[in-house]
């Protein structure tokens, strides 16, 4: 069944109107030159010219209105238009993905002797439809600035399983085999009694970033990524936030 809105219902009176009232002009015009005819032997010159003026003010007036009625309907059906791509797209927007990285808190120890430290996150899709994962990239360096993310292996969680269901979280890990190794010393990163995070050894003016970087579409949608930064900060042995928009955004 054909549903119809109160913005259709309205522009289809308007034109109803509109047509009308262009009938009823001619229809109109011929009665009075029907009865100009019939009787303007018994008329003066004088009261034919009067109502003549009368009438073609008359008809003016009406062409004035169809044409504002017109007018009306046209920018009614603009407006009608415009409103409907607005609802598709917020549409679209509410049932896209959106995946999030967060929990980037600290560096965990290795789980035996033969395996280093590495810095554990979460990827969320917080969206209401899924995601399929395309890319992921990371980075942990030291310097100035955090260096720009760079693709994951082929053994990576969202490499190997790059769907992520609508509301999924699934814990992830940066590891440090193919990251820190090299970059910085973890000085208690074999003892069986080290706290939940260890600490990173680095000089006291060095920065240590960690950059990750996820790039995703949806079923209808495309083109979405996602990417949050942070740097190591020393006085408490734990990541914060860092960057502006650069760094930090889901698109």
């Amino acid at each position: 069944m054909l549903k119809f809105r109160p913005p259709d219902i309205f522009l289809g009176a308007l034109l109803a109107v509109a047509v009308f009232a262009m009938g009823m002009t001619f229809e109109s015009r011929h009665a009075l030159t029907n009865e100009g005819t019939k009787t303007g032997a018994e008329q003066s010159s004088g009261d034919i010219a009067a109502r003549q003026s009368e009438n073609k003010l008359t008809d003016w007036l009406l062409v004035l209105f169809n044409g504002l009625l017109f007018g009306s309907a046209i920018l009614l059906w603009r407006a009608n238009n415009r409103s409907a791509k607005i609802a598709e797209d917020t549409l679209t927007k509410i049932q896209r993905p959106y995946v999030f990285i967060y929990d980037v808190i600290g560096i965990r120890a290795g789980a035996t002797e033969h395996m280093d430290g590495h810095v554990p996150y979460t990827v969320g899709n917080f969206g209401q439809t899924p995601a399929i994962i395309e890319r992921v990239e990371a980075r942990i360096s030291k310097g100035d600035e955090p260096q720009e993310p760079g693709p994951e292996t082929d053994d990576h969680p969202l490499v190997i399983s790059p769907f992520l269901a609508a509301q999924e979280r699934r814990d992830i890990r940066v590891q440090s085999t193919f990251w820190i190794r090299g970059i910085l010393l973890l000085p208690d990163i074999y003892d069986a009694n080290a706290p939940k995070f260890v600490s990173a050894k680095i000089d006291p003016d060095e920065n240590l970033f960690v950059w990750l970087r996820i790039g995703y579409r949806g079923a209808t949608t495309s083109g979405h990524e996602t990417s949050a930064c942070w740097r190591y900060d020393q006085s408490y042995g734990l990541f914060v936030r860092y960057g502006g928009d650069e760094h930090n955004y889901a698109r």
